[in-house]
């Protein structure tokens, strides 16, 4: 119940804690994985992205399938190529990480 709940309290708190509206409303959408806008990809499409390929490396093992039909991507005009790059670096990242901390 909290899973679906995060981003909406997320958004009470920092609106509460007075931070900027275009913050608070990104971390509000982060699941709006349809999310259309005539403006130019903003910090909302940043936390979208983020969100789902933080969910494709944990659940899926970098399957990179659940990033199909997420406008963010095209907005911020990341292609398979670009997103199984940025899973690449963050997998070796996140290994030495791990081999740092003793983890």
């Amino acid at each position: 119940m909290l899973a679906d709940r995060h981003p909406g309290l997320g958004r009470i708190v920092l609106e509460k804690w007075n931070f900027e509206p275009v913050v608070f409303d990104a971390i509000g959408r982060q699941h709006d994985h349809r999310r259309s806008s005539n403006r130019a990809a903003d910090i909302t499409d940043v936390v979208i992205a983020g969100v789902v390929l933080a969910e494709a490396l944990l659940e899926s093992n970098a399957d990179l399938t659940r990033c199909a039909g997420v406008t963010a991507f095209e907005r911020l005009g990341l292609g398979p190529k670009e997103l199984a790059a940025t899973l690449k670096h963050t997998e070796y990242r996140l290994v030495s990480l791990r081999e740092t901390l003793g983890c």
